[in-house]
């Protein structure tokens, strides 16, 4: 009786729950029933836990026992398992929602067998929205082949389910690509926002939740998440044009970001890099164009403009100006032909000897390039001509333009010379990467000096064979570690004091420690997979591993002059192994007003406070620098390292949304994050100005660009407009012109969402192109658009020395200063001088 017995059972099972009683009551049960297999389905329906199980259950520990009592009797009972006893299966583990279980029951009932019996309960399941049962069911019975991405996979994205969309993913490659082409073909829509509600409401979609709309209306969240599944499925980037048209401008935007704000990337480094972004692409073209133009770099933009064969049409205002008058000023070393070569430097000149940088002082003749395999052989038979220190560094191209990760180029050191070895040309050959390990890598003979050289091992290690190596067994020294180890354990003193313009931590802040000036790191981020390299490119790569040994010599000889044990020491750091942060906590603190506790006493004034925003905070960045706030705007696409990092570097306090905040705030000092919580841009700028404690002082008012954060502001007196524009006809440019009080974005911000909000330099329009009106720096003042009657009522006008775009509205100061009143000293605009 099968009431009697599941009473029974329910009674043991209370006493003892998982135990060999219940084990062997369930044995014997199903040895004497006709069918057994029918008989476990009805035990598991009557179980006290049935709808749903747990894996401790005791439906599930029916099913798990019957299996365990088939195992060696399934050709025995075979002729009682019929399609309607798979039904049954079926329907009983598909209202468990356990997938333990799930998987035991498609095993030991044969599903996958008669798997287009299930077909219509799957559609079923997805009528009833229930779509991850759906999804699940579907991967474990193999009908993948039967349902499309929008039954159960878009549905299940909207729902925010992603990871069982990565499992159903995992074993579909027809899925893959219809996902990651749909997905793509969204990122095209004009908008975003109202394309991903319409598909809601045309899908049915239940219990959709709002942030989730909002994070795939979002063009940043949407991409990461089809980057991922490329990534993940190894899917080739062709299939997503629109994706890889959205990376090449974000990259076009850093790139002129890091040239022109930055200002750490040289101009042969710049070319090389955005001619590899930009491709055949036009519309990536002419947005590049549009950039330098709007950087302030018009003679660059033509350039390009040039090369591209760019129609006049297809030209910004300053760029087609340029282009007009060109045959004026433009010098015939500094052609625009389209055929110049990237690779010469016929006309870009190698970096200047700059006094204010470390230089290499050995001579050309020193720096040997090992590009060919009897080159490389004769390097290994040497075994570096005795040396017994050697500094090793290594190149290869920037990660944010490049999907590979790949080195390019490996430095050896000397005291005498150094060796560029060419990776990309000898990667092949793997009997000599082998022999070089041997006699340089796993000699513990010679001291391998390197800084933070555990990320430069890494992507050497799959060409030296040494992935699971002891890197202080083997002789290498991380200098960045024994930095540390000097200043926090021996007061170490260097020589020559910090450099103010250097990252804390960095090879460079160390070198100008001991060496008394940095290095240009102008170089770095370039193209170094270009061959031939670059002299400049060659100078820089051979520096970076030969001041790693004039480093060691300084050190060498201040330990002997104070009779610091050095060798005890690096012994010492060797046997700890590598260390966290090297370098970052070993720098003195300073005056920098970022590393100090918010002031709570006494007012700071606005000099004091640097602001790095989110790269959705554009507004309220505008707001902060009309008072005279150092404000930064990051990349929409900006990654929490990448944060961080910046605002470590930058020394600045990071500005972000509240969904950032919790996920960087440990990571910065005290007081150095701020969250966002509301879009009362107003409000949030005073919240701001308030809890860092910043005086807002009446001079403060509209002393930046709100642009390109630049203080060089001047006032032109409204006769100079008028004059101007009566000589020539207003042009059809974009408005430049901005009131102080207006919010602006360029249809590049709106559609892109990723742009650098940069400062840009001047450019000086040569004397004789007199038909555009200029800033004292030469910059074209960008006045076409003001309105007349804007014009006549206003007597002066603020504007960017450096970008050229016009501030008005004197109204508009006095309401800043009137919004600050608990904050700032004054309430009306004191008079600035007329330039």
């Amino acid at each position: 009786d099968e009431t009697a017995f599941i009473n029974s059972l329910k009674n043991v099972w209370n006493q003892c729950k998982k135990c060999d009683a219940v084990h062997s009551m369930l044995h014997n049960y199903f040895e004497n029933v006709n069918n057994p297999y029918e008989a476990a389905l009805s035990l598991v329906r009557r179980c006290p836990d049935y709808k749903p199980s747990r894996s401790g259950s005791l439906a599930f520990t029916v099913i798990e026992q019957f299996a365990v009592w088939l195992q060696p009797r399934q050709q025995e009972y075979m002729n009682c398992l019929n399609n309607e006893v798979k039904y049954e299966a079926f329907q009983v583990a598909s209202r468990q929602r356990n997938k333990e279980l799930s998987d035991i029951v498609v095993r030991i009932y044969k599903l996958k067998e008669a798997q287009k019996l299930f077909l219509q309960p799957l559609r079923d399941l997805i009528k009833l929205n229930m779509y991850k049962e759906a999804c699940e069911w579907t991967k474990l019975l193999n009908l993948e082949k039967e349902f499309n991405i929008f039954d159960f996979l878009i549905p299940l994205l909207l729902q925010d389910r992603l990871s069982v969309v990565d499992y159903f993913l995992s074993t579909s490659p027809e899925h893959h690509l219809e996902l990651v082409k749909y997905l793509d073909k969204m990122l095209a829509e004009k908008s975003l926002p109202n394309f991903v509600n319409k598909l809601v409401v045309d899908l049915d979609v239940p219990g959709v939740k709002m942030n989730t709309i909002s994070k795939f209306s979002h063009v940043k969240t949407l991409s990461k998440y089809l980057k991922k599944v490329l990534t993940l499925h190894k899917i080739s980037p062709e299939v997503t044009p629109n994706l890889s048209q959205k990376n090449s401008l974000n990259i076009v935007h850093f790139l002129v970001h890091k040239r022109y704000v930055q200002d750490d990337l040289g101009q042969q480094g710049f070319r090389e890099l955005i001619a590899d972004a930009c491709g055949e692409d036009r519309e990536i073209q002419k947005q590049l164009v549009l950039r330098l133009s709007e950087a302030g770099d018009p003679k660059e933009g033509l350039y390009w403009a040039k090369r591209y064969k760019l129609q006049l049409s297809e030209m910004p205002f300053t760029v087609r100006e340029l282009y007009r008058g060109a045959e004026l000023w433009i010098d015939e070393n500094d052609s625009i032909n389209s055929s110049a070569s990237n690779n010469g430097e016929t006309w870009w000149d190698a970096p200047p000897n700059d006094s204010q940088y470390h230089m290499l002082e050995l001579p050309p003749s020193s720096i040997i390039v090992i590009d060919t395999p009897n080159a490389l052989s004769d390097l290994i038979v040497s075994a570096l001509d005795g040396a017994t220190v050697v500094g090793v560094d290594a190149e290869w191209k920037p990660t944010m333009v490049s999907s590979s990760t790949e080195i390019s180029l490996l430095q050896l050191a000397t005291r005498h010379y150094v060796y560029l070895v060419d990776v990309i040309a000898l990667a092949r050959y793997s009997d000599l990467w082998s022999n070089l390990t041997e006699v340089l890598f796993s000699n513990h003979n010679i001291l391998k000096l390197g800084f933070s050289i555990k990320s430069d091992v890494a992507m050497l290690s799959h060409y030296l064979r040494f992935e699971n190596c002891d890197l202080p067994s083997m002789g290498f020294l991380d200098l960045s570690c024994l930095w540390n180890k000097l200043v926090k354990d021996y007061n170490f003193e260097f020589p020559f004091s910090e450099n103010e313009n250097c990252s804390s931590g960095s090879l460079s802040q160390l070198v100008a420690l001991c060496l008394g000036r940095p290095l240009n790191k102008t170089e770095q981020f370039s193209n170094w997979e270009i061959r031939p390299l670059r002299m400049s490119q060659k100078i820089y790569a051979a520096l970076d591993a030969y001041c790693l040994i004039e480093v060691y010599d300084v050190i060498l000889r201040i330990c002997n002059e104070r009779c610091l044990p050095l060798y005890e020491i690096i012994q010492t750091i060797m046997n700890s192994g590598p260390q966290k942060n090297k370098g970052k906590k070993s720098k003195p603190k300073t005056k920098n007003p970022i590393t100090s506790m918010v002031n709570r006493d006494a007012p700071v004034s606005v000099s004091w406070l640097r602001v790095l925003c989110e790269g959705n905070l554009h507004p309220l960045a505008r707001k902060l620098r009309r008072c005279g706030v150092n404000t930064l705007i990051l990349p929409v696409e900006s990654s929490h390292d990448y944060m961080v990092s910046m605002a470590t570097d930058e020394q600045r306090i990071l500005v972000v949304t509240n969904n950032t905040y919790y996920k960087v705030v440990n990571r910065l000092p005290s007081d150095h994050c701020y969250k966002v919580e509301s879009a009362l841009w107003e409000e949030e700028m005073i919240g701001i100005l308030n809890y860092y404690n910043v005086l807002v002082k009446n001079e403060d008012i509209m002393s930046r660009c709100q642009w390109c954060n630049e203080t060089n502001m001047v006032i032109i007196d409204k006769q100079r407009i008028i004059s101007y524009l009566n000589t020539r006809a207003t042009t059809s440019a974009a408005c430049n012109a901005i009131p102080a009080g207006y919010e602006v974005y360029s249809d590049n911000e709106y559609e892109f969402e990723d742009e650098w909000d940069y400062a840009v330099p001047h450019y000086s329009v040569k004397n004789n192109y007199q038909d555009v009106l200029c800033t004292p720096k030469g910059t074209r003042i960008m006045v076409e658009n003001i309105p007349e009657d804007v014009i006549n009522s206003v007597v002066n006008f603020k504007v960017c020395n450096l970008c050229g775009r016009c501030y008005w509205d004197k109204g508009y100061f006095d309401k800043v200063l009137g919004s600050l009143n608990s904050i700032c000293s004054h309430h009306k605009l004191i008079g600035i001088p007329i330039i």
